[in-house]
Formats: C-alpha cells, structure tokens, sequence
C-alpha cells in the first residue's frame, strides 16, 4: 500500500436547501518519495481534496470514502488524533505564506513554536531555526534578519520560504503544498519545485496547481473537473500523449503552444461527463452517463470515446 492511499473519497457540502457534491469517486495513491501533481481549474475540487485529507474542510462540509496516511484510517480518527499528526506527519503549504502567519508574531516565534510541537529542546531553538531558514534558501545573515521581523514586513516570496522551513521542522511523512507557484513566473516556479524536491526526497508530496506545466516536476498527475478524475497517470505519459481530451486542452492553453485549446460549444450544462459542454469528442451518451474508466497499466482515464 502507498504511504498515502485514498479510495473512492467524495466530498459533500450542505447549503441552506440543498447539498451538493464537490469531490466524488476520487482514488489515488503516493509512494515516499514520489511528487504528485493535482491540476484543474478553479473549482474542480483540488484544494477541497487536500483539506479533507488533513481533516480541515468547512463545518458544512463532510467527506467519506478511505483515506489511508501509513496504514492509518484519517477519516475515522478522532479529532484529537489527527490534531496530532497536522504540524508533524502531516505538513500543509497553503497558497500564501504571508496569509498564514500571525501577522502579531515575530518569524521566531513561529518557528519556535513548531519546534516546540515537535519536542526539540528549547535551547536549540535559536540555532535550528537560523539551519531551518538556511535550508529554504536564505543566507546566514539573511535568516538572522528575517527571524527578528515580523511578518508584514517581508515579502510574499520570503513568508513562503518561512513556511516552508516550518514544514521541515516536523520531518512529515506527507507534504501538500497548495499553489506554490501562483504569480510567478515560469522560471521562478521550476525553482521552486526544484526546492520542495531537495527538501523533501523522501516524503510524499502532493502539489495542488491549476498551470499543468508547473506539473512537469512531479512524478505523477492527477488531472480533475468537476470534483471528477479525467486522468491518472505517470506525468510523462500525460504530457506527450494524454488520452482525455480535457488534458490535452489544458496543455494546448499553454502559451508555448499558441493558446490553441479548443473554444467552448453551445450545449446545455453537462449531464454525465463534466467536460461534456466544451468537448468536441462528446456524443450524446456522454450528456447522460457518467464516463466509464479506461486504463493502461497505472495509468487511467474517464472518458466514453477516448
């Protein structure tokens, strides 16, 4: 079993009149060591996903299915329990770093905090955390500088390093980091990438992102609409020749490619596949039944025509 191994996860959420699905039938797995890409557009359920897995969706929201972390049932665990492994088997990297900090609360002291929670001895707090900041890429007397600010007053790219080198501390087993690369530019981003993978080479990382070329670091991708898996599989694979046509019009959005996905059509909402209104491969069937999945060793697909 992979270290991380979710089974038939769904996500529910309850309005006032209704309840509404937002993640439904979604199965995958990460080995120690391995990058998963999650992509899809705003809305597809990618960042709903990693907050069930870490036991931290809105009140109105529930989630069932299995979802394993080292032969462990999260689902079931008590809450108390799972508060436990968030901040030390678990680390969660959201978009904004600066968002997540206290504003109120020098660097330190959240670094201490986290070394705290993890049982280090108070007297090595100073030491490791300056080790901590010098590993997510400031200088010896940049990290001194940063750990007396507060932190407003550093940049966006720094509070994302400070993040980071709180999620270091724990030594997780299970790292998510949620849009990473969102506002910077492409080379910025393989840079990025590059770090969460020095970083971390033995965790399990999964890396939430809407630009599928950021992907191309990860070792495996998991492409989603509509709360749905359209595609699963080795990134490689996915990237030359991806079988859903959804995939391939996400790569062909790319700017090196033209912009050259295809417009979207005059259907009614989609009934079955949720790709249904902009595919040009759909028929009628696929207005009305959920697509059936197709695969190819570890590599799958949803799709009544591909």
């Amino acid at each position: 079993m992979p270290l991380l191994q979710i089974h038939q996860l769904h996500i529910d959420a309850q309005f006032r009149q209704t309840r509404r699905s937002i993640v439904g039938g979604l199965s995958f797995g990460v080995e120690p060591g391995e990058r998963l890409g999650i992509v899809g557009e705003s809305g597809c359920g990618k960042t709903m996903t990693a907050l069930a897995i870490f036991g931290l969706l809105p009140s109105n929201c529930s989630a069932g299915g299995e979802v394993y972390l080292d032969r462990r049932e999260l689902l079931s665990l008590p809450e108390g329990e799972r508060n436990r492994l968030r901040g030390t088997k678990m680390a969660y990297v959201p978009q904004s770093g600066a968002d997540f900090l206290n504003p109120s609360l020098l660097v330190r002291t959240h670094l201490y905090e986290t070394l705290k929670r993890t049982g280090t001895p108070k007297k090595l707090w100073p030491e490791q955390s300056l080790a901590l900041l010098r590993q997510t890429g400031f200088s010896a007397g940049g990290a001194e500088g940063v750990l007396r600010k507060y932190p407003f007053q550093i940049s966006g790219g720094m509070a994302q390093r400070v993040v980071l080198a709180m999620g270091i501390a724990a030594s997780p087993v299970l790292v998510t980091a949620d849009e990473p690369t969102r506002g910077i530019d492409h080379g910025a981003a393989m840079e990025f990438m590059a770090l969460l993978k020095n970083l971390f080479p033995r965790t399990a990382v999964i890396i939430i992102t809407h630009d599928i070329s950021a992907a191309s670091a990860c070792t495996q991708l998991l492409v989603m609409l509509g709360g749905r898996m359209m595609e699963y599989g080795p990134v490689r694979e996915l990237l030359t020749e991806p079988k859903h046509p959804y995939t391939q019009d996400l790569l062909a959005a790319l700017p090196e490619r033209g912009f050259a996905a295809a417009p979207p059509l005059n259907r009614e909402a989609p009934g079955g596949c949720p790709f249904y209104s902009r595919c040009a491969w759909s028929s009628p069937l696929c207005a009305e039944k959920p697509p059936p999945e197709q695969s190819r060793g570890s590599w799958r697909w949803s799709c009544h025509n591909a």
